[in-house]
């Protein structure tokens, strides 16, 4: 908005850098992993390497019935950060297979293995996502946030 008050456009100008430096950095995915609110993958083709990672990490992943997911490196080099996440939200057998394979997995697997919520029709995918953030969006911002942390502090005691 080129009518916001100084400090809103320079906020949104520091953000906006952030977010340029944090899509380039792979380590900065903490960032997203631990935002306070709640936040949503919507995942159209190819969720290859980083963008793997990013949608692992984030709490709700929509995906098209074209979606494939992989990280190629695996292949080559094993890390342990996105090897616990994928043992938490892929299961340890499916996580166990992609580190063993390499291989891409569809979207319906990745559904019934637990690491999408949710496939749609590629047509549908937007309206999907933008309906679910609609829903989220209704709920008191104090239970999202508080919910999000309770989440993430039972995750990292296990």
């Amino acid at each position: 908005d080129p009518h916001a008050p100084l400090p809103t456009v320079r906020k949104r100008l520091l953000m906006e850098r952030r977010m340029a430096h944090d899509a380039v950095n792979p380590a900065s995915l903490s960032t997203i992993f631990h935002f306070c609110k709640p936040c949503i993958a919507q995942v159209h083709g190819y969720c290859y390497g980083w963008h793997f990672q990013l949608a692992a990490g984030v709490d709700i992943v929509i995906a098209s019935e074209e979606a494939l997911f992989t990280h190629p490196a695996f292949r080559y080099i094993i890390e342990a950060w996105p090897m616990t996440v994928l043992m938490d939200t892929m299961g340890v057998k499916r996580a166990a297979e992609l580190l063993f394979t390499g291989r891409a997995f569809t979207a319906w697997e990745m559904d019934r293995c637990g690491f999408v919520n949710k496939v749609v029709p590629r047509d549908k995918l937007e309206e999907e996502v933008l309906e679910l953030a609609s829903v989220i969006a209704l709920q008191p911002l104090d239970v999202l946030v508080v919910g999000k942390h309770y989440l993430e502090t039972l995750r990292a005691m296990r």
